[in-house]
């Protein structure tokens, strides 16, 4: 009898909390173009990540987070192994308020999709050039107002090999044109969680292994930066 009334409360506060999701996305506009930070919607997509480190089983350890400082806003760049990367990735960096460039897709996610946008998240289109320079536009712009960082993967897309993939080097022109530093982080581990749940923890590693300040970006081309940011990463994940 206790199992059932336990079950039947479990149930019952995850019906609620889907039920609360689903309030609060409806009550996003779409069609606007949002640049502020929403306190309210930013917890609500911490609280998603730590539900999802809870049920995942995940346990996380961060090195180098001295190297940011408080109350600045960063251009963060990662190597990416994971649907799960940027999950992670604005929780434990919540302070920094990370909003990320994404593929357009992700943006249709229900619920999530509009959460997303309203935390002034940003599509990409790749394909078209003037597009994704819009995007880039965009993005420096969100940096300059000083109440969100920005998060990027320079490879593009998911990979799990050894060797990186070549970079998309004007995403770096994001951090030029908004006169920001940016933050190299290294992501290990994130690809091994599907391979362990339900029944083993998955450790995964976030290193803060450099900052670029601005005045080291002057006058540079965007790929001689991302040489730089690419040799720190294949340091950072030997």
């Amino acid at each position: 009898m206790i199992f059932l009334y336990i079950l039947s409360a479990t149930v019952s506060l995850i019906a609620l909390w889907f039920i609360f999701y689903f309030v609060c996305s409806i009550l996003v506009d779409v069609t606007k173009e949002y640049t502020d930070n929403n306190v309210f919607y930013r917890s609500i997509l911490n609280a998603s990540s730590l539900v999802a480190i809870f049920v995942l089983r995940i346990k996380i350890t961060v090195s180098g987070a001295e190297k940011l400082e408080k109350g600045k806003k960063y251009l963060f760049v990662s190597n990416h192994r994971s649907n799960l990367d940027p999950i992670l990735a604005w929780y434990i960096f919540r302070d920094f308020n990370i909003s990320f460039i994404s593929k357009p897709e992700n943006f249709k996610v229900p619920i999530f999709g509009r959460i997303i946008h309203r935390c002034a998240f940003l599509p990409i289109d790749r394909e078209d050039p003037f597009k994704a320079m819009e995007c880039i536009n965009k993005a420096s712009k969100l940096l300059e107002k000083g109440e969100h960082s920005v998060g990027v993967y320079p490879e593009g897309k998911r990979n799990t090999k050894n060797e990186m993939l070549p970079f998309h080097n004007g995403v770096f022109r994001i951090a030029q044109k908004s006169k920001s530093s940016i933050a190299v982080v290294s992501i290990k581990g994130t690809d091994n969680v599907n391979k362990n749940i339900p029944f083993k923890r998955t450790a995964v590693r976030f290193d803060v292994l450099a900052i670029i300040e601005p005045e080291e970006q002057t006058g540079l081309r965007t790929n001689v930066i991302g040489d730089r940011v690419r040799s720190i990463l294949e340091d950072g994940l030997k």
